[in-house]
């Protein structure tokens, strides 16, 4: 994949600078990327979308592999309550989807959280990041050299 590079906004900064889109074409590619690897290994129970940014792949994900897909928001409670007995059950596969593997603390908190090694499935993954290894992906980015902000289509100013 090659990025294509803009002055936007940078939400963590709120500063005008250089970032990577990531555009709705980059997007139809990494889906049908994910499902093709998704299929060549075990089909999962099911996906679990990563609130908010791995809802939409995981959504597109859940539809086009025909696996139910359950939803997780790690900083509310209830959402966590809602999967637990799914997510703790260790005779189901379940595939975590979410748009971005940036610095693997999602990875960390969420496998701590329900002490379970998962499966991880993402658009783009920080190949830099320590806690997560062995994901589906569609492209890479490394934060040792890439500092700039990844800009999905769908996101907002």
């Amino acid at each position: 994949m090659i990025w294509t590079y803009a002055k936007g906004t940078n939400p963590s900064t709120r500063r005008k600078e250089k970032i990577m889109i990531y555009s709705y074409e980059n997007y139809c590619e990494g889906i049908d990327s994910l499902v093709k690897q998704i299929n060549r290994s075990s089909r999962p129970d099911y996906l679990c979308g990563i609130a908010r940014g791995g809802l939409i792949p995981a959504v597109q994900l859940s539809y086009k592999l025909k696996v139910p897909l359950i939803t997780l928001d790690r900083r509310d409670a209830r959402s966590m309550d809602a999967v637990n007995d799914i997510l703790t059950d260790p005779r189901k596969s379940v595939i975590m989807v979410d748009e971005i593997i940036d610095s693997g603390e999602t990875v960390n908190v969420v496998d701590s959280i329900f002490r379970r090694k998962f499966q991880w499935a993402c658009l783009v993954y920080n190949i830099s990041q320590p806690f997560c290894t062995d994901a589906y992906f569609h492209t890479t980015i490394d934060r040792t050299v890439d500092k700039e902000w990844v800009d999905f289509f769908w996101g907002g100013d």
